[in-house]
């Protein structure tokens, strides 16, 4: 069987699965509909959005805790790191809705990337 993946190119996939919401121009103006106070009102709104989030988070709490177990994330706590990591992601995402594209994906990625490894104690190999 193969090993599994480290831990940092695990989290890359997790950042384009959440990012293509806010880089892809069809699927931020979907998303930022979902978004809208009026559907914010609706019933049920707040248990939907907890569980999308819950979705979107799982992938990344599994890449902290195999990182945590290996040594690469020694400093992880894995569910409220997820938290935060998901927060940083989506503050960058907003960023082109307030202010238009800044970033491009890589980029984006890669601005995450900086704050979210160093918070979790990676270092380089």
């Amino acid at each position: 069987m193969p090993p599994p993946p480290h831990p940092v190119k695990g989290s890359k996939p997790g950042w384009t699965r959440s990012s293509v919401f806010g880089f892809n121009r069809r699927k931020f103006e979907r998303v930022a509909l979902l978004g809208s106070t009026g559907a914010r009102r609706a019933v049920g709104y707040s248990d939907v959005e907890r569980e999308a989030k819950r979705l979107l988070v799982a992938p990344l709490v599994r890449v902290l805790k195999a990182g945590l177990d290996d040594g690469s994330f020694p400093k992880a706590t894995p569910v409220w790191d997820a938290d935060t990591i998901h927060a940083i992601v989506w503050e960058v995402i907003e960023w082109r809705r307030e202010r238009g594209r800044l970033l491009r994906v890589e980029e984006g990625l890669e601005h995450c990337l900086r704050f979210a490894l160093a918070s979790v104690g990676y270092s380089e190999p």
